[in-house]
């Protein structure tokens, strides 16, 4: 179990094993994520690579602009570049937008 700490105490405890990136189209994912006082809840989804996003995107009349995930100088500080180069080499989420 991979655990990814969130803001503000809240962590998530993912749950399938392996690389993201390693991963074909349609694999289930899910964490157990945890909030403060609203307990714990349980996240599933599937997960989709760059080339599906796109080719979506692009059938819906749509193109993509893909956005790296950027730790803030702070947040880079206080976890330490070990933390972020795992999560920056394999990044959990993707961050584009979609343009008409």
């Amino acid at each position: 179990m991979e655990r990814v700490n969130l803001l503000r105490g809240a962590r998530a405890d993912r749950r399938d094993e392996g690389p993201v990136s390693a991963k074909a189209d349609r694999t289930p994912s899910w964490a157990d994520v945890r909030s403060g006082d609203a307990g714990v809840y349980e996240v599933r989804d599937h997960l989709w690579s760059r080339t599906t996003y796109e080719a979506c995107l692009c059938e819906a009349g749509r193109g993509t602009i893909w956005h790296p995930l950027t730790p803030d100088p702070e947040g880079r500080c206080r976890l330490g570049d070990d933390f972020w180069d795992e999560i920056l080499g394999n990044p959990p989420i993707a961050v584009f937008t979609a343009r008409a």
